[in-house]
């Protein structure tokens, strides 16, 4: 089945990728100053490339079988914690996003359409960790309904959700608009306009499925900085996420830390690991959508 070929080459294409990362990250922490190559070169300089192609194939190997230095039970809470945050911060800035940006290109003269759009912008403008603190601001000092910190409920998920959407909710209304204007001036929704198609069928039905494409295209791009945002967010809400998984792995379960120690190394490493694959699921999702919204690329390529 071609949807079955497709997955299977990309997540194939995710398991190579990943392991360049592993590879990469190590060379450059190899050589880097304070590294393992500033103490070879003096003290066995004949054991430098022995000691590189080993290193980064055991840190390949460990990071592909998942030895983290992380209890697997607390790495798979913390992952599905970060997952949910920003699936649903996406959702919430789609939910809002999608409608103000087909709103701002069918009604272009109504009054709310330039409104729509400044907010967009001043969306696009306020960092998560701004937003984050003006929530807790406000839902923690003058209108105290929602818990500020700790994972729980679906309650603990409302604010930090929020201040991930915020910045997208822009990004959403935006490029929105762009797909909007560019696929009612097709020829053939021109055509159905002047046969007298009622416009929300026209909007609905024929133009809004293009216009998701530009969406999509844009989302690519956007997950690692959503993913970075998350981290971020998670700190401020002190909620058990990714973000704890890093302050572990920086531990080294008690191993010295210090520039070019093997704990030092292999928690950064691990870290860096943790966030490729989250966005490469993601970019993975992204180019599912993207072929089930045009038809025409196909699941071939």
């Amino acid at each position: 089945m071609p949807v079955v070929r497709f997955l299977a080459a990309r997540v194939a294409g995710i398991v190579i990728a990943l392991c360049a990362v592993v590879a990469v990250a190590y060379i450059i922490m190899f050589f880097a100053p304070g590294g393992p190559y500033s103490s070879l070169a003096v003290t066995h300089p004949e054991m430098i490339v022995p000691s590189l192609v080993q290193g980064t194939i055991q840190t390949v190997r460990d990071m592909m079988t998942f030895h983290l230095q992380v209890p697997p039970r607390f790495f798979m809470q913390a992952f599905s914690i970060s997952f949910t945050l920003a699936m649903g911060s996406l959702l919430i800035a789609a939910a809002i996003g999608l409608p103000l940006g087909v709103f701002a290109a069918v009604k272009a003269r109504h009054w709310l359409a330039p409104v729509a759009t400044l907010a967009g912008l001043i969306a696009q403008g306020m960092p998560p960790y701004t937003v984050a603190f003006y929530l807790q601001l406000v839902f923690g000092v003058f209108i105290p309904i929602l818990p500020l910190h700790g994972w729980g409920g679906p309650s603990y998920a409302i604010l930090p959700m929020c201040a991930l959407a915020a910045a997208n909710i822009g990004y959403f209304t935006k490029f929105m608009q762009a797909g909007m204007n560019q696929a009612l001036r097709q020829d053939y929704l021109v055509s159905a306009k002047a046969r007298g198609l009622p416009g929300w069928r026209l909007v609905l039905r024929h133009a809004l499925r293009p216009a998701l494409v530009s969406v999509v295209t844009f989302f690519g791009p956007q997950t690692a900085m959503v993913i970075a945002n998350t981290v971020v967010v998670e700190t401020l809400f002190q909620i058990p996420g990714m973000s704890s998984v890093f302050h572990y792995t920086l531990s080294a379960l008690g191993q010295p830390m210090g520039p070019g120690t093997q704990g030092d190394m292999h928690a950064a490493i691990a870290s860096l690991f943790v966030l490729s694959i989250l966005v490469m699921l993601l970019n993975l999702l992204v180019d599912i959508l993207y072929r089930a919204l045009d038809p025409r690329l196909g699941w071939s390529s």
